[in-house]
């Protein structure tokens, strides 16, 4: 069980709007708080002091490809006040852009079959039927 020090506060990262969304990661909050630690579901585009927090889990997020760099910034802030993050600003910044599935098939991980395309303006969805 993971233990920390009376008062721990833990940030789970949260999109704007999570209506209509089931996010099973507070599944998890009940477990927390039995090892002590104080849980806050926080809109990652809110204003927010990091530093009152220890740890910042990205457990629905999932507006960030809406503002990819806006999110990136708040990663920032979130490592500038102190507080850890579950997992890493890079690799999170990594996954920002999902051409980092290129990375892990480049590296013999299987994925889904994807098209790459670097201009989206001349995208012809007909070319992928052939």
């Amino acid at each position: 069980m993971l233990r920390c020090m009376s008062g721990a506060r833990c940030a789970f990262l949260l999109m704007q709007n999570p209506e209509g969304w089931q996010i099973d990661a507070g599944l998890s909050i009940p477990h927390l708080e039995e090892a002590g630690w104080q849980v806050d579901w926080v809109p990652w585009r809110d204003d927010v002091d990091w530093s009152q927090y220890q740890l910042v889990y990205p457990a629905a997020a999932w507006d960030y490809p809406e503002a990819p760099q806006l999110f990136s910034d708040t990663l920032t802030r979130i490592e500038r006040a102190g507080a850890r993050l579950v997992n890493s600003a890079d690799t999170l910044r990594w996954n920002i852009d999902k051409a980092y599935l290129r990375d892990l098939e480049a590296a013999g991980a299987a994925i889904v079959p994807s098209a790459w395309f670097d201009d989206v303006e001349s995208f012809d969805a007909n070319k992928l039927a052939k």
